[in-house]
Formats: C-alpha cells, sequence, structure tokens
C-alpha cells in the first residue's frame, strides 16, 4: 500500500503546475485525503461578528448635533483597518443612517473585516415635491462638505477605531450616491474607491464639480426604473469618464 505522503504527492502531481493548496492543507489517513478549508481572507470572507458604537457626533451643522455609527469587527487584533463611508439616500430631503440598507451595508462590510461608518447629515427643508432636482445646490453642496467632514473625523480619529486613514472608500445610495461622488471628485479627501447606487454628479448644472486631477476608482449602479435620479445622468459620467481612461466600472 502506498504511505499517506505518497497519496498527497500523487494528488498533487495530477493537479498539475497550477498549486490549488499547499501541502499544511492536506493531511492524509489510511489512505484517505482531507483537504483542509482555506484560510478566509480579510475584506473578501465573513470572518468577523460585529460591535455597534452608535450615535457619536461628528459635526455641528445649523444648530444640530450630526452623527454616525460605527460597525467594527469584534475581537480583531488589526489596527490598519481600510475603512468605509456610508451615505443614505432619500432626495436630500429625507432619511437616516438607520435605514435597513445602510446597516445591512455597514454589517456586511464589519464581518468581512473593514469598519464601517454609516453617517448622517442635516436634510434639506425644501419642499422638492419627488423632484430631487428642486434641492437648493447649496444644500447640496452643504451636504458634500458634510460628508467631507465625516471622512476627516474619521481620518483625526484613526487611531481610536483601528484604521487606516489612506484606505477609506464612499458608498451612497440615491441622494447619498451623489454625495460620495461630489465628496470625492475636485476634494480635499481622496478615498480609494467610490460606490454609487442610482447616484450620479447632478448634471446638467454648470457649477457642479467635475472630476478633477484626483479621481478614485469609481463603481456606478443605476437603471431606468428609477423615478427619482437620472439614469441617464449616469450614463453620463461613465461617458465623461470613459474617454479620459478614468477607472471605473
Amino acid at each position: 500500500p502506498l504511505s499517506d505522503g505518497t497519496y498527497i504527492a500523487r494528488l498533487q502531481a495530477r493537479i498539475g503546475n497550477e498549486t490549488l493548496f499547499t501541502q499544511s492543507q492536506l493531511t492524509a489517513s489510511n489512505g484517505h485525503i482531507t483537504l483542509a478549508p482555506p484560510a478566509k481572507i480579510r475584506y473578501r470572507d465573513i470572518q468577523f461578528t460585529i460591535k455597534e458604537i452608535p450615535d457619536i457626533t461628528y459635526i455641528s451643522s445649523g444648530g444640530q448635533a450630526i452623527k454616525l455609527d460605527v460597525f467594527t469587527p469584534a475581537n480583531d487584533t488589526e489596527t490598519s483597518r481600510a475603512f468605509a463611508v456610508i451615505i443614505h439616500g432619500g432626495a436630500f430631503v429625507s432619511g437616516t443612517r438607520k435605514q435597513g440598507i445602510i446597516r445591512d451595508m455597514a454589517k456586511q462590510l464589519a464581518r468581512r473585516g473593514y469598519v464601517a461608518f454609516a453617517i448622517d447629515y442635516r436634510l434639506s427643508t425644501a419642499q422638492i415635491g419627488g423632484d430631487i432636482f428642486k434641492v437648493p445646490l447649496a444644500d447640496v453642496y452643504r451636504i458634500r462638505d458634510e460628508a467631507i467632514s465625516a471622512y476627516q473625523w474619521i481620518q483625526a480619529n484613526s487611531s481610536t477605531y483601528g484604521v487606516n486613514r489612506d484606505k477609506g472608500v464612499m458608498i451612497g445610495f440615491s441622494a447619498g450616491g451623489i454625495t460620495a461622488l461630489n465628496a470625492s471628485y475636485n476634494s480635499p479627501i481622496h478615498p480609494k474607491a467610490i460606490i454609487s447606487a442610482s447616484g450620479t454628479i447632478m448634471y446638467p448644472t454648470t457649477d457642479n464639480p467635475r472630476p478633477g486631477s484626483y479621481v478614485p476608482y469609481t463603481i456606478l449602479t443605476h437603471g431606468p426604473a428609477d423615478k427619482v435620479g437620472d439614469s441617464q445622468l449616469t450614463l453620463n459620467l461613465h461617458n465623461y469618464l470613459t474617454p479620459r481612461n478614468l477607472t471605473h466600472t
């Protein structure tokens, strides 16, 4: 009979030159080979429970305390983790960081090793009748600046929350996606990436920021079923980025 080591060697030889698993992952006993589960990879695989730190004020705006919630991997010894800022939607006039989709996103990221910050901003009081383009640009820019302040607050408190100040991502939904883009292009902050779901830079207004010298990796998702935002504007942004070889999806 072949030895256990020979069984493993033959199995590896049949795989060819590509190493699918290492010697340490394979064990054999009485001719039966066992493949140990692969090591989990941070930021890809779920591997942590969550510690939530709610209701932290990061800025005062218009006499209001504007707050965020922190979702961090529990029992994690890493002290230089990537972080994500998650911004809710609501056409700039409604919504909160407590929305289910925001909390779910934050939890999924924390389970994979990110530190996630779900942020609020001071809502516009404009009466828009469901038309996001009636929100005053002054409010859009103020909310952009509040998101920038949140990012900078996280950087200033990086040691407290065990994050790498240079490894941030901005994520937003609808108005939050617009804010994530506005806060990241032509901005004092330089996140590594932006994910904007159903949000875009609000063309065709001429005084809105367009991508400048620094453009993070940008992921845009939008579709024609969105009756609040305009998916054509997301396509316009795609068409702006593409000929300039600015990396996006």
